[in-house]
């Protein structure tokens, strides 16, 4: 499939472009790797908050501002997209 978060994360080149390294820097805090198909399927349909609760997002229509409001869970402090990749 083409990749379901590019509309999520706003704009993806390659499979590994800049969507990946975002949902990656994510990852990293809550110190957990895992496969790319894993991290992109976690923040399709379930994201664990740094807490340790799990937070479930609701459909197709929800899942944009779902997936927003959870980045800003991890990361409050950062643009979305900085000037220079």
């Amino acid at each position: 499939m083409i990749f379901r978060n590019e509309s999520l994360i706003g704009r993806v080149e390659r499979p590994t472009g800049r969507a990946e390294r975002l949902i990656g820097r994510v990852e990293r805090i809550r110190g957990r790797i895992e496969r790319p198909t894993d991290r992109i399927e976690r923040l399709l349909g379930r994201f664990e908050r740094p807490t340790g609760r799990a937070e479930r997002l609701s459909g197709p229509k929800n899942r944009i501002g779902s997936n927003e409001r959870l980045i800003s869970l991890v990361r409050p402090k950062t643009r979305r997209f900085p000037a220079s990749g």
